[in-house]
């Protein structure tokens, strides 16, 4: 039986993942508009990513304003593509 991991195995987060991996970087804004969903249900998501390793938050400033940059790391990049590997085989009996 095939384990998916679990903390990429949630709408948000699998479409956070998706989003990094297409973009490598992403800010807060960018990823709250790309996904349509509210500031603190983002947050929380980040959070459990970032404690897993899979995505570094930069924070900075640009032309004064706060700006908050999520990246993704090689741990999350690596454990994105495991995932994907794992649902495939999961699934393969069904393409």
């Amino acid at each position: 039986m095939h384990l998916l991991n679990e903390t990429l195995h949630t709408p948000v987060r699998l479409q956070i993942m998706v989003h990094l991996m297409q973009h490598q970087k992403a800010t807060f804004m960018e990823l709250r508009k790309a996904l349509q969903i509210g500031q603190g249900n983002l947050s929380t998501h980040l959070r459990r990513l970032e404690q897993k390793g899979y995505i570094f938050i930069e924070k900075g400033f640009k032309n004064r304003k706060p700006v908050t940059t999520i990246h993704l790391t090689q741990e999350g990049k690596k454990a994105f593509l495991t995932y994907i590997a794992q649902l495939r085989s999961l699934l393969a009996p069904f393409l």
